[in-house]
Protein backbone atom coordinates (compact mmCIF):
# COMPACT_ATOMS: atom_id res chain seq x y z
CA UNK A 1 0.00 0.00 0.00
CA UNK A 2 2.89 2.15 0.51
CA UNK A 3 3.92 1.83 -2.80
CA UNK A 4 0.77 2.69 -4.14
CA UNK A 5 0.44 5.28 -2.50
CA UNK A 6 3.67 7.06 -2.94
CA UNK A 7 3.04 6.25 -6.96
CA UNK A 8 -0.29 8.40 -6.82
CA UNK A 9 1.24 11.29 -4.93
CA UNK A 10 4.23 11.14 -7.51
CA UNK A 11 1.67 11.88 -10.03
CA UNK A 12 -0.27 14.61 -8.12
CA UNK A 13 3.26 16.13 -7.70
CA UNK A 14 3.69 16.02 -11.32
CA UNK A 15 0.60 17.76 -12.15
CA UNK A 16 1.00 20.49 -9.45
CA UNK A 17 4.05 21.26 -11.68
CA UNK A 18 3.04 21.01 -14.73
CA UNK A 19 -0.38 23.51 -14.03
CA UNK A 20 1.83 25.82 -11.96
CA UNK A 21 3.70 26.47 -15.25
CA UNK A 22 1.13 26.64 -17.33
CA UNK A 23 -0.30 29.13 -15.48
CA UNK A 24 2.83 31.16 -16.18
CA UNK A 25 2.51 30.33 -19.99
CA UNK A 26 -1.19 31.20 -20.56
CA UNK A 27 -0.60 34.08 -18.34
CA UNK A 28 2.62 34.98 -20.66
CA UNK A 29 1.07 34.73 -24.13
CA UNK A 30 -2.01 36.77 -22.61
CA UNK A 31 0.37 39.83 -21.67
CA UNK A 32 -0.95 39.05 -17.90
CA UNK A 33 2.51 38.36 -16.37
CA UNK A 34 3.79 40.37 -13.67
CA UNK A 35 5.98 40.36 -11.01
CA UNK A 36 2.98 39.86 -8.46
CA UNK A 37 1.80 36.57 -10.21
CA UNK A 38 5.48 35.20 -10.95
CA UNK A 39 5.99 35.63 -6.64
CA UNK A 40 2.73 33.39 -6.17
CA UNK A 41 3.76 30.78 -8.86
CA UNK A 42 7.14 30.76 -7.24
CA UNK A 43 5.88 30.30 -3.65
CA UNK A 44 3.37 27.68 -4.93
CA UNK A 45 6.15 25.75 -6.85
CA UNK A 46 8.50 26.15 -3.75
CA UNK A 47 6.17 24.92 -1.62
CA UNK A 48 5.73 21.81 -3.54
CA UNK A 49 8.94 21.10 -3.88
CA UNK A 50 9.72 21.69 0.36
CA UNK A 51 7.13 19.49 0.78
CA UNK A 52 8.20 16.95 -1.77
CA UNK A 53 11.65 16.40 0.00
CA UNK A 54 10.29 17.11 3.48
CA UNK A 55 12.10 13.98 5.82
CA UNK A 56 8.90 12.59 7.28
CA UNK A 57 7.54 10.32 4.81
CA UNK A 58 3.58 9.94 6.16
CA UNK A 59 3.33 13.91 5.99
CA UNK A 60 4.61 13.86 2.32
CA UNK A 61 2.20 11.15 1.55
CA UNK A 62 -0.96 12.90 3.59
CA UNK A 63 -0.27 16.44 2.07
CA UNK A 64 -1.92 15.42 -1.48
CA UNK A 65 -5.03 14.33 0.14
CA UNK A 66 -5.71 16.44 3.01
CA UNK A 67 -4.47 19.95 2.52
CA UNK A 68 -3.05 19.80 -0.75
CA UNK A 69 -6.22 21.00 -2.85
CA UNK A 70 -7.02 23.54 -0.89
CA UNK A 71 -3.89 25.06 -0.99
CA UNK A 72 -3.44 24.62 -4.83
CA UNK A 73 -7.03 26.26 -5.60
CA UNK A 74 -5.90 28.98 -2.80
CA UNK A 75 -2.69 30.08 -5.40
CA UNK A 76 -4.87 29.08 -8.62
CA UNK A 77 -7.18 31.80 -7.28
CA UNK A 78 -4.98 34.37 -6.11
CA UNK A 79 -3.35 34.20 -9.65
CA UNK A 80 -7.10 34.53 -11.25
CA UNK A 81 -7.57 37.44 -8.73
CA UNK A 82 -4.01 39.46 -10.22
CA UNK A 83 -5.15 38.77 -13.82
CA UNK A 84 -9.15 40.25 -13.85
CA UNK A 85 -10.71 38.02 -11.54
CA UNK A 86 -14.06 36.74 -13.56
CA UNK A 87 -12.30 38.60 -16.74
CA UNK A 88 -8.86 36.47 -16.24
CA UNK A 89 -7.60 34.25 -18.97
CA UNK A 90 -6.39 31.90 -16.12
CA UNK A 91 -10.37 30.71 -15.30
CA UNK A 92 -9.46 27.58 -17.27
CA UNK A 93 -6.96 26.76 -14.09
CA UNK A 94 -9.78 26.24 -11.45
CA UNK A 95 -9.89 22.89 -13.11
CA UNK A 96 -6.88 21.67 -11.04
CA UNK A 97 -9.46 21.42 -8.52
CA UNK A 98 -11.61 18.30 -10.31
CA UNK A 99 -8.61 16.95 -11.61
CA UNK A 100 -6.99 16.37 -7.81
CA UNK A 101 -10.19 16.26 -5.89
CA UNK A 102 -11.30 13.07 -8.66
CA UNK A 103 -7.77 11.75 -7.53
CA UNK A 104 -8.08 12.20 -4.25
CA UNK A 105 -11.37 11.72 -2.74
CA UNK A 106 -13.29 11.00 -5.99
CA UNK A 107 -15.68 12.28 -8.60
CA UNK A 108 -18.25 13.92 -6.17
CA UNK A 109 -15.26 16.03 -4.82
CA UNK A 110 -13.86 16.52 -8.33
CA UNK A 111 -17.34 18.44 -8.64
CA UNK A 112 -16.88 20.51 -5.52
CA UNK A 113 -14.08 21.84 -5.36
CA UNK A 114 -13.82 24.26 -9.10
CA UNK A 115 -17.59 24.85 -8.25
CA UNK A 116 -16.54 26.17 -4.79
CA UNK A 117 -13.45 27.78 -6.41
CA UNK A 118 -16.11 29.67 -8.77
CA UNK A 119 -18.33 30.69 -6.22
CA UNK A 120 -15.67 31.94 -3.95
CA UNK A 121 -14.27 34.22 -7.66
CA UNK A 122 -17.61 35.48 -8.43
CA UNK A 123 -18.58 36.79 -4.92
CA UNK A 124 -15.45 38.54 -4.50
CA UNK A 125 -15.64 39.93 -8.25
CA UNK A 126 -19.05 41.45 -7.24
CA UNK A 127 -18.09 42.17 -3.71
CA UNK A 128 -15.08 44.48 -5.07
CA UNK A 129 -16.77 45.78 -8.00
CA UNK A 130 -14.01 44.36 -10.19
CA UNK A 131 -16.31 43.40 -12.56
CA UNK A 132 -17.85 45.68 -15.11
CA UNK A 133 -21.86 45.36 -16.13
CA UNK A 134 -21.10 44.29 -19.78
CA UNK A 135 -18.58 42.18 -18.40
CA UNK A 136 -21.01 39.62 -16.60
CA UNK A 137 -22.47 37.92 -19.28
CA UNK A 138 -18.74 36.67 -20.74
CA UNK A 139 -17.65 35.95 -17.26
CA UNK A 140 -20.32 34.09 -16.41
CA UNK A 141 -20.06 32.20 -19.54
CA UNK A 142 -16.90 31.60 -19.19
CA UNK A 143 -17.34 30.53 -15.96
CA UNK A 144 -20.20 28.13 -16.90
CA UNK A 145 -17.96 26.31 -19.47
CA UNK A 146 -14.99 25.61 -16.61
CA UNK A 147 -18.15 24.34 -14.48
CA UNK A 148 -19.52 22.14 -17.70
CA UNK A 149 -15.37 20.50 -18.60
CA UNK A 150 -15.30 19.63 -14.55
CA UNK A 151 -17.26 16.19 -15.38
CA UNK A 152 -14.21 15.73 -17.91
CA UNK A 153 -11.76 16.58 -15.35
CA UNK A 154 -13.18 14.61 -12.32
CA UNK A 155 -13.43 11.75 -15.10
CA UNK A 156 -9.31 11.76 -15.73
CA UNK A 157 -8.33 12.31 -12.26
CA UNK A 158 -10.61 8.83 -10.67
CA UNK A 159 -8.97 7.35 -14.30
CA UNK A 160 -5.67 8.61 -12.62
CA UNK A 161 -6.34 7.04 -9.06
CA UNK A 162 -7.82 3.88 -10.44
CA UNK A 163 -4.46 3.33 -12.47
CA UNK A 164 -1.66 5.16 -10.67
CA UNK A 165 -2.34 3.47 -6.90
CA UNK A 166 -6.17 3.83 -6.03
CA UNK A 167 -7.39 1.15 -3.78
CA UNK A 168 -9.07 -1.47 -5.96
CA UNK A 169 -12.92 -1.25 -6.08
CA UNK A 170 -15.09 -3.82 -5.68
CA UNK A 171 -15.09 -5.49 -9.50
CA UNK A 172 -16.71 -4.39 -12.11
CA UNK A 173 -19.46 -3.53 -10.41
CA UNK A 174 -17.55 -0.80 -8.59
CA UNK A 175 -16.01 0.75 -11.75
CA UNK A 176 -19.47 0.40 -13.23
CA UNK A 177 -21.87 2.34 -10.46
CA UNK A 178 -18.59 4.92 -11.12
CA UNK A 179 -19.00 5.26 -14.53
CA UNK A 180 -22.59 5.42 -13.64
CA UNK A 181 -22.38 8.22 -11.01
CA UNK A 182 -20.32 9.93 -13.73
CA UNK A 183 -22.47 10.16 -16.67
CA UNK A 184 -25.57 11.52 -14.23
CA UNK A 185 -23.04 14.11 -13.39
CA UNK A 186 -22.35 14.91 -16.93
CA UNK A 187 -26.13 14.47 -17.49
CA UNK A 188 -27.08 16.80 -14.82
CA UNK A 189 -24.99 19.61 -15.90
CA UNK A 190 -26.54 19.47 -19.71
CA UNK A 191 -29.91 19.61 -17.97
CA UNK A 192 -28.96 22.79 -15.86
CA UNK A 193 -28.56 24.74 -18.62
CA UNK A 194 -32.51 23.54 -20.22
CA UNK A 195 -35.26 25.97 -19.28
CA UNK A 196 -37.35 23.00 -17.87
CA UNK A 197 -34.14 21.81 -15.39
CA UNK A 198 -36.34 21.38 -12.50
CA UNK A 199 -38.65 18.18 -14.15
CA UNK A 200 -35.45 16.78 -15.75
CA UNK A 201 -34.15 16.46 -12.60
CA UNK A 202 -36.76 14.97 -11.32
CA UNK A 203 -36.65 12.16 -14.22
CA UNK A 204 -32.73 11.78 -13.51
CA UNK A 205 -33.82 10.64 -10.07
CA UNK A 206 -36.41 8.75 -11.10
CA UNK A 207 -34.27 7.27 -13.88
CA UNK A 208 -32.49 4.56 -11.53
CA UNK A 209 -35.35 3.30 -9.81
CA UNK A 210 -35.75 0.75 -12.34
CA UNK A 211 -37.99 -1.90 -10.28
CA UNK A 212 -41.82 -3.01 -10.08
CA UNK A 213 -44.38 -0.21 -9.34
CA UNK A 214 -41.69 2.26 -9.63
CA UNK A 215 -44.10 4.51 -11.40
CA UNK A 216 -46.22 4.34 -8.11
CA UNK A 217 -42.82 6.90 -6.88
CA UNK A 218 -44.62 10.14 -5.11
CA UNK A 219 -41.75 13.07 -5.99
CA UNK A 220 -41.90 16.68 -5.02
CA UNK A 221 -38.78 18.94 -5.52
CA UNK A 222 -38.69 22.35 -3.60
CA UNK A 223 -36.75 25.17 -3.61
CA UNK A 224 -36.26 27.55 -0.96
CA UNK A 225 -38.38 30.78 -1.48
CA UNK A 226 -39.25 33.51 1.81
CA UNK A 227 -39.36 31.47 4.75
CA UNK A 228 -40.79 28.02 3.24
CA UNK A 229 -40.57 26.19 -0.01
CA UNK A 230 -42.46 26.52 -3.56
CA UNK A 231 -42.96 22.95 -4.86
CA UNK A 232 -41.02 23.47 -7.97
CA UNK A 233 -42.14 20.03 -10.01
CA UNK A 234 -43.69 16.68 -8.94
CA UNK A 235 -44.79 13.37 -9.39
CA UNK A 236 -48.45 12.04 -7.90
CA UNK A 237 -48.27 15.08 -5.94
CA UNK A 238 -50.03 18.64 -5.54
CA UNK A 239 -49.84 20.94 -8.36
CA UNK A 240 -46.78 22.95 -8.85
CA UNK A 241 -46.26 26.72 -7.12
CA UNK A 242 -47.56 25.05 -3.98
CA UNK A 243 -45.93 26.94 -0.66
CA UNK A 244 -44.86 25.03 2.17
CA UNK A 245 -44.36 27.49 4.58
CA UNK A 246 -43.25 25.63 8.21
CA UNK A 247 -41.72 22.20 6.63
CA UNK A 248 -41.89 19.56 9.42
CA UNK A 249 -41.48 15.98 10.33
CA UNK A 250 -39.22 14.19 7.64
CA UNK A 251 -38.23 17.19 6.02
CA UNK A 252 -37.36 19.32 8.65
CA UNK A 253 -35.25 16.69 10.54
CA UNK A 254 -33.58 16.31 6.72
CA UNK A 255 -32.61 19.51 6.60
CA UNK A 256 -31.74 20.52 10.01
CA UNK A 257 -29.45 16.62 9.79
CA UNK A 258 -28.00 17.89 6.27
CA UNK A 259 -28.67 14.27 5.52
CA UNK A 260 -30.62 12.04 3.39
CA UNK A 261 -33.16 10.96 6.28
CA UNK A 262 -35.98 7.95 5.60
CA UNK A 263 -39.48 7.68 7.32
CA UNK A 264 -41.45 3.97 7.44
CA UNK A 265 -44.48 6.31 8.86
CA UNK A 266 -44.87 8.75 5.58
CA UNK A 267 -49.22 8.53 5.73
CA UNK A 268 -49.03 10.45 9.05
CA UNK A 269 -46.76 12.83 8.61
CA UNK A 270 -48.28 16.60 7.66
CA UNK A 271 -45.99 17.91 5.23
CA UNK A 272 -45.88 14.89 3.38
CA UNK A 273 -49.94 15.32 3.77
CA UNK A 274 -49.96 18.95 2.67
CA UNK A 275 -47.38 18.06 -0.67
CA UNK A 276 -49.71 15.28 -1.56
CA UNK A 277 -47.04 12.48 -1.08
CA UNK A 278 -48.89 10.99 2.09
CA UNK A 279 -51.81 9.19 0.65
CA UNK A 280 -51.21 5.22 -0.17
CA UNK A 281 -47.73 6.13 1.23
CA UNK A 282 -45.74 3.57 3.96
CA UNK A 283 -42.10 5.25 3.12
CA UNK A 284 -40.05 7.90 2.61
CA UNK A 285 -36.84 9.91 1.92
CA UNK A 286 -35.92 13.41 2.09
CA UNK A 287 -32.72 14.52 0.30
CA UNK A 288 -31.48 17.72 1.44
CA UNK A 289 -29.86 19.26 -1.89
CA UNK A 290 -27.16 21.47 -0.29
CA UNK A 291 -23.82 23.53 -0.81
CA UNK A 292 -21.63 25.35 1.24
CA UNK A 293 -23.58 24.98 4.34
CA UNK A 294 -26.79 26.59 2.01
CA UNK A 295 -29.77 24.80 1.56
CA UNK A 296 -30.58 25.12 -2.27
CA UNK A 297 -33.62 23.13 -2.10
CA UNK A 298 -35.18 19.59 -1.03
CA UNK A 299 -36.23 16.13 -2.81
CA UNK A 300 -38.72 14.23 -1.08
CA UNK A 301 -39.61 10.93 -2.28
CA UNK A 302 -42.62 8.38 -1.13
CA UNK A 303 -44.07 4.72 -2.19
CA UNK A 304 -46.29 2.31 -0.65
CA UNK A 305 -44.15 -0.42 -0.90
CA UNK A 306 -41.74 -0.81 2.38
CA UNK A 307 -38.98 -2.09 0.85
CA UNK A 308 -39.38 -0.01 -2.10
CA UNK A 309 -36.09 2.00 -1.23
CA UNK A 310 -33.26 -0.56 -0.92
CA UNK A 311 -30.07 0.57 -0.23
CA UNK A 312 -28.64 0.64 -3.53
CA UNK A 313 -31.39 3.26 -4.26
CA UNK A 314 -30.62 5.07 -1.49
CA UNK A 315 -26.91 5.59 -2.44
CA UNK A 316 -28.15 6.59 -5.66
CA UNK A 317 -30.53 9.21 -4.62
CA UNK A 318 -27.87 10.57 -2.30
CA UNK A 319 -25.47 11.13 -4.72
CA UNK A 320 -27.92 12.79 -6.94
CA UNK A 321 -28.69 15.49 -3.66
CA UNK A 322 -24.73 15.92 -3.91
CA UNK A 323 -25.49 16.96 -7.36
CA UNK A 324 -28.11 18.87 -7.37
CA UNK A 325 -27.05 20.88 -4.41
CA UNK A 326 -23.79 22.16 -6.47
CA UNK A 327 -26.12 22.67 -9.74
CA UNK A 328 -28.93 24.61 -7.78
CA UNK A 329 -26.06 26.51 -6.09
CA UNK A 330 -23.93 26.96 -9.15
CA UNK A 331 -27.45 27.86 -11.15
CA UNK A 332 -28.47 30.37 -8.75
CA UNK A 333 -25.38 32.73 -8.56
CA UNK A 334 -25.38 32.94 -12.96
CA UNK A 335 -29.32 33.82 -11.86
CA UNK A 336 -28.73 36.81 -9.25
CA UNK A 337 -25.91 37.60 -11.08
CA UNK A 338 -27.70 38.21 -14.39
CA UNK A 339 -31.04 40.23 -12.56
CA UNK A 340 -27.97 42.21 -10.49
CA UNK A 341 -26.73 43.52 -14.25
CA UNK A 342 -30.41 43.96 -15.27
CA UNK A 343 -31.26 45.58 -12.29
CA UNK A 344 -27.78 48.11 -13.13
CA UNK A 345 -28.58 48.36 -16.29
CA UNK A 346 -32.26 49.85 -15.77
CA UNK A 347 -30.60 52.16 -12.84
CA UNK A 348 -27.99 53.23 -15.42
CA UNK A 349 -31.07 53.71 -18.07
CA UNK A 350 -33.00 55.65 -15.92
CA UNK A 351 -29.99 58.08 -15.00
CA UNK A 352 -29.73 58.55 -18.85
CA UNK A 353 -33.51 59.18 -18.98
CA UNK A 354 -32.95 61.78 -15.61
CA UNK A 355 -29.95 63.72 -17.58
CA UNK A 356 -32.56 63.81 -20.99
CA UNK A 357 -35.25 65.36 -18.90
CA UNK A 358 -33.23 67.89 -16.84
CA UNK A 359 -31.83 69.07 -20.49
CA UNK A 360 -34.48 69.40 -22.31
CA UNK A 361 -36.57 71.03 -18.84
CA UNK A 362 -33.64 73.36 -18.54
CA UNK A 363 -30.60 74.47 -20.73
CA UNK A 364 -32.09 73.26 -23.98
CA UNK A 365 -35.56 75.40 -23.30
CA UNK A 366 -33.03 78.24 -21.99
CA UNK A 367 -30.80 78.30 -25.01
CA UNK A 368 -34.00 78.53 -27.21
CA UNK A 369 -35.06 81.15 -25.32
CA UNK A 370 -31.92 82.69 -25.43
CA UNK A 371 -32.11 82.55 -29.34
CA UNK A 372 -35.04 84.34 -29.77
CA UNK A 373 -34.28 86.53 -27.22
CA UNK A 374 -31.13 87.43 -29.36
CA UNK A 375 -33.29 87.49 -32.60
CA UNK A 376 -35.47 90.22 -30.45
CA UNK A 377 -32.25 92.13 -29.11
CA UNK A 378 -31.09 92.64 -33.06
CA UNK A 379 -33.55 94.47 -33.80
CA UNK A 380 -34.25 96.29 -30.71
CA UNK A 381 -30.67 98.03 -31.22
CA UNK A 382 -31.44 100.13 -34.62
CA UNK A 383 -34.73 101.41 -32.38
CA UNK A 384 -33.82 101.52 -28.89
CA UNK A 385 -30.26 101.03 -28.02
CA UNK A 386 -30.73 101.53 -24.27
CA UNK A 387 -33.32 98.72 -24.37
CA UNK A 388 -31.43 97.06 -26.38
CA UNK A 389 -28.64 97.08 -23.66
CA UNK A 390 -31.12 95.69 -20.64
CA UNK A 391 -31.76 92.99 -22.88
CA UNK A 392 -28.55 91.77 -23.86
CA UNK A 393 -27.86 92.17 -20.03
CA UNK A 394 -31.16 90.45 -19.43
CA UNK A 395 -29.26 87.26 -21.82
CA UNK A 396 -26.18 87.13 -20.07
CA UNK A 397 -27.76 87.37 -16.43
CA UNK A 398 -29.32 83.82 -18.64
CA UNK A 399 -26.68 82.30 -20.35
CA UNK A 400 -24.79 82.49 -16.70
CA UNK A 401 -27.78 81.19 -14.67
CA UNK A 402 -27.79 78.17 -17.73
CA UNK A 403 -23.77 77.78 -17.12
CA UNK A 404 -24.33 77.43 -13.54
CA UNK A 405 -27.49 74.50 -14.49
CA UNK A 406 -25.14 72.47 -16.78
CA UNK A 407 -22.37 72.59 -13.90
CA UNK A 408 -24.25 71.56 -11.85
CA UNK A 409 -25.70 68.20 -13.77
CA UNK A 410 -22.34 67.69 -14.58
CA UNK A 411 -21.41 67.46 -10.49
CA UNK A 412 -24.18 65.56 -9.87
CA UNK A 413 -23.09 63.08 -12.30
CA UNK A 414 -20.01 62.47 -11.71
CA UNK A 415 -19.12 64.67 -8.48
CA UNK A 416 -15.27 64.74 -8.40
CA UNK A 417 -14.86 65.99 -4.71
CA UNK A 418 -16.76 62.88 -3.79
CA UNK A 419 -13.57 60.55 -5.25
CA UNK A 420 -11.28 62.90 -3.72
CA UNK A 421 -12.52 64.20 -0.27
CA UNK A 422 -15.58 61.81 0.83
CA UNK A 423 -19.36 61.68 1.29
CA UNK A 424 -19.61 64.68 3.62
CA UNK A 425 -17.70 66.66 1.43
CA UNK A 426 -19.71 65.80 -1.74
CA UNK A 427 -22.64 66.64 0.54
CA UNK A 428 -21.50 70.12 1.61
CA UNK A 429 -20.65 71.02 -1.96
CA UNK A 430 -24.05 70.04 -3.18
CA UNK A 431 -25.40 71.89 -0.74
CA UNK A 432 -23.66 74.62 -1.61
CA UNK A 433 -24.25 74.04 -5.71
CA UNK A 434 -27.83 74.02 -4.91
CA UNK A 435 -28.07 77.28 -3.64
CA UNK A 436 -25.95 78.75 -6.39
CA UNK A 437 -28.48 77.56 -8.71
CA UNK A 438 -31.31 77.50 -7.53
CA UNK A 439 -31.54 79.43 -4.63
CA UNK A 440 -32.50 76.52 -2.32
CA UNK A 441 -31.67 76.17 1.19
CA UNK A 442 -29.87 73.19 1.66
CA UNK A 443 -28.76 72.28 5.73
CA UNK A 444 -26.09 69.71 5.95
CA UNK A 445 -25.26 68.21 9.65
CA UNK A 446 -22.57 65.50 9.36
CA UNK A 447 -18.86 64.95 11.09
CA UNK A 448 -16.27 64.92 8.76
CA UNK A 449 -15.32 61.62 9.20
CA UNK A 450 -18.66 59.99 9.66
CA UNK A 451 -17.65 58.20 6.35
CA UNK A 452 -14.95 56.65 7.17
CA UNK A 453 -14.36 52.78 6.62
CA UNK A 454 -17.67 53.16 4.11
CA UNK A 455 -16.34 51.44 0.66
CA UNK A 456 -16.65 54.59 -1.89
CA UNK A 457 -18.99 52.67 -3.84
CA UNK A 458 -21.35 52.73 -1.19
CA UNK A 459 -20.43 56.37 -0.44
CA UNK A 460 -21.61 56.90 -4.22
CA UNK A 461 -24.74 55.31 -3.94
CA UNK A 462 -25.80 57.63 -0.54
CA UNK A 463 -24.38 60.69 -2.53
CA UNK A 464 -27.17 59.62 -5.37
CA UNK A 465 -29.83 58.93 -3.03
CA UNK A 466 -29.61 62.28 -1.30
CA UNK A 467 -29.11 63.99 -4.74
CA UNK A 468 -32.62 62.27 -5.56
CA UNK A 469 -34.20 62.99 -2.92
CA UNK A 470 -32.88 66.82 -2.35
CA UNK A 471 -33.70 67.05 -6.20
CA UNK A 472 -37.70 65.58 -5.82
CA UNK A 473 -37.81 67.94 -2.80
CA UNK A 474 -36.58 71.39 -4.85
CA UNK A 475 -38.91 70.86 -7.85
CA UNK A 476 -41.84 69.42 -6.65
CA UNK A 477 -42.34 69.91 -2.60
CA UNK A 478 -42.06 73.61 -2.85
CA UNK A 479 -39.60 73.24 0.40
CA UNK A 480 -38.15 76.37 1.56
CA UNK A 481 -35.70 74.39 3.59
CA UNK A 482 -34.26 70.49 2.69
CA UNK A 483 -32.19 69.51 6.21
CA UNK A 484 -29.26 66.51 5.44
CA UNK A 485 -28.05 64.50 8.17
CA UNK A 486 -25.67 62.19 8.07
CA UNK A 487 -24.84 59.74 11.06
CA UNK A 488 -23.02 56.54 12.31
CA UNK A 489 -24.99 53.72 13.95
CA UNK A 490 -23.64 51.84 17.31
CA UNK A 491 -24.48 48.64 14.88
CA UNK A 492 -21.66 50.15 12.71
CA UNK A 493 -23.51 51.62 9.97
CA UNK A 494 -24.97 54.88 8.37
CA UNK A 495 -28.05 56.73 8.32
CA UNK A 496 -28.69 58.99 6.00
CA UNK A 497 -31.89 61.28 6.54
CA UNK A 498 -33.16 64.24 4.10
CA UNK A 499 -36.27 65.52 5.25
CA UNK A 500 -38.15 69.40 3.91
CA UNK A 501 -40.91 71.68 5.03
CA UNK A 502 -42.34 71.19 1.48
CA UNK A 503 -46.23 70.07 0.60
CA UNK A 504 -45.47 66.52 1.09
CA UNK A 505 -47.23 63.71 -1.04
CA UNK A 506 -49.45 60.36 -0.43
CA UNK A 507 -46.60 57.50 -0.69
CA UNK A 508 -48.84 55.01 -1.52
CA UNK A 509 -50.61 56.83 -4.21
CA UNK A 510 -47.73 57.67 -5.87
CA UNK A 511 -46.32 54.62 -5.28
CA UNK A 512 -49.41 53.04 -7.09
CA UNK A 513 -49.14 54.99 -9.87
CA UNK A 514 -45.58 54.50 -10.92
CA UNK A 515 -46.48 51.70 -13.95
CA UNK A 516 -48.24 55.24 -15.54
CA UNK A 517 -45.05 57.72 -15.06
CA UNK A 518 -42.42 58.66 -17.05
CA UNK A 519 -39.95 59.10 -13.66
CA UNK A 520 -38.97 56.56 -11.50
CA UNK A 521 -37.31 58.39 -9.10
CA UNK A 522 -38.57 56.58 -5.84
CA UNK A 523 -37.83 53.33 -7.45
CA UNK A 524 -35.00 53.95 -8.79
CA UNK A 525 -34.04 54.88 -5.05
CA UNK A 526 -34.73 51.98 -3.75
CA UNK A 527 -32.83 50.20 -6.18
CA UNK A 528 -29.96 51.65 -5.56
CA UNK A 529 -30.26 51.45 -1.70
CA UNK A 530 -30.64 47.30 -2.65
CA UNK A 531 -27.66 47.64 -4.35
CA UNK A 532 -25.37 48.52 -1.21
CA UNK A 533 -27.88 45.57 1.11
CA UNK A 534 -29.34 49.41 2.55
CA UNK A 535 -32.64 49.88 3.82
CA UNK A 536 -34.67 52.65 2.29
CA UNK A 537 -37.92 54.40 4.17
CA UNK A 538 -40.04 57.12 2.87
CA UNK A 539 -42.35 58.98 5.56
CA UNK A 540 -44.63 61.62 3.94
CA UNK A 541 -48.31 62.85 4.18
CA UNK A 542 -50.27 65.67 2.21
CA UNK A 543 -49.20 69.28 4.06
CA UNK A 544 -46.62 67.94 6.18
CA UNK A 545 -43.50 67.65 3.93
CA UNK A 546 -41.17 64.42 3.68
CA UNK A 547 -38.85 62.68 5.41
CA UNK A 548 -36.64 59.82 3.45
CA UNK A 549 -33.98 57.76 5.60
CA UNK A 550 -31.64 55.44 4.26
CA UNK A 551 -29.54 52.89 6.48
CA UNK A 552 -26.26 51.28 5.13
CA UNK A 553 -23.80 48.94 6.38
CA UNK A 554 -20.71 49.54 6.55
CA UNK A 555 -19.76 46.32 6.36
CA UNK A 556 -21.00 43.89 3.53
CA UNK A 557 -22.16 43.62 0.12
CA UNK A 558 -20.92 46.43 -1.98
Amino acid sequence: MARTLTTNYLVMLLIRLIWAAAVSISAGLTGQLSTGLAVIVGIWVLLIVLISVAPWPRTRLRWPRESGIAIDLTFVLGSIALTGLATSPLLWSLLIGGLLGGMAFGWLAALAFPGLGASVLLAFSFLSGSIQVEELAGAGRALLTVLALTPVAGWIGVWLHQHHGGPELDGSGGVRRDRSMLDLAVEINVAAASEDFHTKFIDLALGGLTAERAEEVRVALLLPVGGGFTLAAGRNATPEGFVLTTPNGLIAEALDSGQLTYADAASHDPALERLGLAHGSQVAVCVPLIMSGQVEGALVLAHSNKGFFTRSRLDRLDAIGTLGGITLHNARIVRELEIERDRIMETEEESRRKLARNLHDGPTQTIAAVAMRLNFAGRLIERDREAAQREIKTLEEIARQTTREIRHMLFTLRPLVLESKGLVSALYQLASKMHETHGQAVHVEAEMNVSDGLDMSKQAVVFFIAEEAINNAHKYAEAANIWVELQRTEAEGIVLEVRDDGVGFNVGAVDANYEQRGSLGMVNMRERSELVNGVLHIESAEGEGTRIILEVPVAGKT
